[in-house]
């Protein structure tokens, strides 16, 4: 619950998107891998947040 109210005191628009407290949907994910790749199934980009 820290982490939460940590993020929706951080940014301004996270209410109006609906992360609330009590809302299931609403997670916080660390020490993730994110890779977006074109139509051609080739890399475009990679993260890790």
């Amino acid at each position: 619950m820290a982490v939460k109210q940590a993020v929706i005191d951080e940014f301004d628009w996270a209410i109006e998107a609906g992360y609330t407290l009590d809302n299931p949907e609403f997670q916080v994910l660390y020490n993730v891998d994110a890779t977006i790749y074109n139509e051609d199934g080739e890399i475009l980009e990679s993260y890790n947040f």
